[in-house]
């Protein structure tokens, strides 16, 4: 995926709750990737991930770092041949790719 297809898909874990749910919204795909400054991924935060917090917490002026998911499944970009499979046996729709130093 090209940088510019990506950024739809980029937040920060100081962004608002509310920020994530119009990323969500305007990406269409239900999933965000949490990211630092150089791309590193942090964690995923999903629409499933937000209800949940809201039904608990009810706050929406919370930020993504406290809903988001720390320890997301992920990929190397060295094993994408197995990237499928993988997502099959997890029974998820969606894998964040990272190189070595864990930048998506």
């Amino acid at each position: 995926m090209k940088t510019e297809q990506l950024t739809p898909f980029l937040i920060f874990p100081e962004n608002t709750i509310v920020e994530a749910m119009q990323k969500i919204d305007n990406n269409a795909k239900g999933i965000l990737f949490v990211v630092n400054e150089n791309r590193k991924l942090l964690g995923v935060l999903t629409d499933g991930d937000i209800r949940r917090w809201l039904i608990k917490t009810g706050e929406l002026s919370g930020v993504v770092e406290r809903v988001m998911n720390h320890d997301p499944k992920v990929i190397c970009h060295n094993e994408l041949a197995t990237a499928k499979e993988y997502m099959t046996k997890l029974t998820i729709t969606a894998l964040p790719v990272v190189n070595t130093k864990g930048a998506i």
